[in-house]
């Protein structure tokens, strides 16, 4: 057995203390980013909430206002924008629908590995990238959509007044 130094008790109680520390340093930062992440998928589901109410409430509306009896007379040109704002509003919806449902998909995924990592059959989380990638992808692409479609049937209203 080695012998220490008469100081070395001392040494190893502060090296001891000293991994303490950067335990409760990076528990600390872990519970800041879950309270971080907790803030951004609040704000993703509000801001999904928004762009379905939005996309949704001008195509039911629209569609109501172009199909009926008495409805605008348009010229070919503004009922092809028509159909594409309508098809654009649709993929909006759609587009944030799947974000929805992947980012669902990746809480439970990583819940299961949290509970199998603390049940000691697993030591890693899985790999988040691909449906993080995919989640933005899709919420950019109805994002954009839904801007397109409002776009498209504003000219088409506007093109109307004529």
């Amino acid at each position: 057995m080695q012998q220490t130094p008469l100081g070395g008790i001392d040494e190893v109680a502060k090296e001891h203390e000293m991994n303490a520390r950067d335990h409760e340093i990076e528990l600390k930062h872990f519970e800041l980013y879950q309270e971080y992440e907790k803030d951004i998928r609040i704000r993703a589901d509000n801001f999904a909430k928004g762009i379905f109410f939005i996309a949704g409430g001008s195509l039911t509306l629209s569609i109501g206002i172009f199909t009926r009896p008495d409805r605008p007379i348009l010229a070919g040109t503004e009922l092809v924008w028509l159909r594409v704002a309508w098809a654009a509003l649709f993929s909006s919806v759609a587009c944030l629908m799947l974000v929805q449902l992947i980012l669902l998909i990746r809480s439970s995924r990583y819940a299961g590995a949290w509970a199998r990592k603390l049940k000691k059959e697993q030591s890693q989380y899985p790999n988040q990238s691909v449906s993080g990638n995919a989640a933005w992808v899709f919420g950019l692409l109805g994002f954009g959509a839904c801007l397109l479609g409002l776009f498209l049937l504003a000219y088409v209203s506007v093109s109307v007044l004529k």
